[in-house]
């Protein structure tokens, strides 16, 4: 007993039979192609090339970003007649991510917009990016919020090299080879703390406002100072402890007032 073959799924209709659908001859293609050659400025003998590679040319990518809005440009989309949103959607263009209309969902349809930006990296230029709605910019943009990725572990990761840089280029990165050690006890205790406290502003950034967010990170210059006066044995200037008592002060105002506002915000809402 033989076991069958698997059919295969019919292959998309080419251009020809695309513009065929659409009451457009070959001939008409061909005068269009060389209408565009004209306009290029190029000779007649580019008109076939032209035509070769439309007809060769992919479906292009589509990404449907939805941001504050009320679907209404979605809404338009959905009810198009000639051509169809079918059409569109399965012949004309591929439209790779479509919160709306799409199947996937979550971590999926994620997924499918990081496909499609990852192919555009190595290939430019091979989707169009369609934004509807308003892109909120106050608060770091925190009012809407897609999927919740916020790249604060790529900054940090940027800002650790930018600092070993820095450090490497005036000369000081060698000071670390002459630790006690002592200080290299203080050294992990301190990763440890200060990875905890990096991780928790990782995790705010998610829930919160990232100017509530920032306020807090003031406290850790606070820290820096104190960990510098135990680390290197200084004694603590007066200069360090009012810079200290103004950023602290600073941070507590601003939470005060980020804290009062949102009653009045829950409210408004």
């Amino acid at each position: 007993m033989q076991a069958s073959s698997p059919v295969s799924a019919p292959a998309p209709p080419g251009l020809a039979e695309r513009l065929a659908q659409r009451g457009i001859s070959r001939r008409q293609f061909l005068k269009f192609c060389g209408a565009m050659a004209g306009a290029l400025a190029l000779p007649p003998r580019f008109a076939p090339r032209i035509a070769s590679a439309l007809a060769a040319a992919p479906r292009v990518a589509v990404v449907w970003l939805e941001f504050q809005d009320c679907a209404g440009n979605t809404e338009s989309f959905l009810r198009a007649s000639d051509p169809t949103v079918t059409e569109i959607v399965l012949k004309l263009l591929s439209v790779n991510y479509h919160e709306t209309i799409m199947a996937p969902a979550g971590r999926m349809a994620e997924k499918s917009l990081m496909d499609t930006l990852h192919n555009s990296l190595q290939m430019p230029g091979q989707f169009i990016a369609v934004v509807e709605g308003a892109i909120p910019l106050k608060d770091g943009g925190v009012y809407c919020t897609v999927a919740g990725q916020t790249g604060a572990l790529s900054r940090m990761g940027v800002g650790a090299i930018v600092m070993w840089g820095f450090l490497i280029l005036s000369g000081r990165a060698g000071a670390a080879l002459t630790l006690s050690g002592t200080q290299w006890i203080w050294v992990l205790l301190t990763s440890v703390l200060l990875s905890g406290y990096v991780w928790t502003w990782y995790r705010a950034l998610q829930t919160a406002p990232a100017t509530v967010v920032t306020s807090v990170l003031t406290i850790g210059a606070v820290l820096t100072v104190g960990l510098s006066i135990v680390l290197e044995g200084k004694p603590t200037t007066g200069l360090q402890v009012a810079g200290s008592a103004l950023l602290i002060s600073g941070c507590l105002l601003f939470l005060w007032r980020q804290l009062r506002a949102l009653p009045r915000a829950e409210a408004a809402a």
